[in-house]
Order: structure tokens, then C-alpha cells, then sequence
């Protein structure tokens, strides 16, 4: 009558969802802390994705607000964070965004990589 899988809430999965969960923040993602004073690039990890781009997947941005964490590693978020095209003689020409990340986030974000990288 009783089951121990209805006891811990395991009869109800979620399979829908009101938005696709690759266009979900990630749930350690602070907007707010991006909005700080002198925002700083403290990490960026890129990782080859096919010839002439790289794609960056976590992305640390510490301001006076606190840590923003952007994170593309995580299965149910965001893919990536950013692309990073190259031309000739393996120059960083361009930076592509993720989609899904918030204009105004992704604006801060950008222009952190564009210092860092171009």
C-alpha cells in the first residue's frame, strides 16, 4: 500500500519542463554580482572544439558585488559560454556568445573575454 520510493517523492519525476533546460541559468549563477564595480576575469577555461574554435565553458568574474560563476558544465544549463573563432595563423578574431545567457550579462562577460583574448 505504502511504498518506500512514494515515501522519499519518487514517484514523481519531472519530464516537462515550461523552459528547455539548455536556456536555463545554471542555479549558481548570480546576475546581480556582475554589476559591480571593476569587474575581473579571474578564470576562463577553454577547451578545443573543432578546428579554428574553442570553447570557453566556465567563466569566473569577480566585482565589488561578489563572484559570478557562468557555467556551461552542467548537463541540465547552459552548453557553453562562449566560442572563441580563430583565423589566419591561429589569431582569435571573434567571440560568439551563448544565446541563452542574459544580454546584459552576456555584454560584461564579452567585453572581459575581448581584453583577456583579442
Amino acid at each position: 500500500m505504502f511504498s518506500e520510493r512514494a515515501a522519499k517523492g519518487l514517484n514523481d519525476v519531472k519530464t516537462e519542463f515550461s523552459t528547455p533546460l539548455r536556456e536555463q541559468a545554471p542555479p549558481d549563477f548570480k546576475k546581480t554580482a556582475l554589476f559591480g564595480k571593476n569587474p575581473v576575469l579571474v578564470d576562463a577555461r577553454r577547451y578545443p572544439d573543432r578546428l579554428a574554435v574553442d570553447v570557453i565553458k566556465r567563466v569566473e568574474v569577480r566585482t565589488s558585488r561578489g563572484t559570478c560563476i557562468l557555467n556551461g558544465t552542467n548537463p541540465l544549463s547552459w552548453e557553453w559560454i562562449a566560442k572563441v573563432h580563430y583565423g589566419a595563423f591561429c589569431y582569435p578574431v571573434r567571440i560568439e556568445m551563448y544565446p541563452h545567457i542574459p544580454e546584459d550579462a552576456s555584454e560584461v562577460v564579452r567585453r572581459l573575454l575581448e581584453k583577456e583574448i583579442l
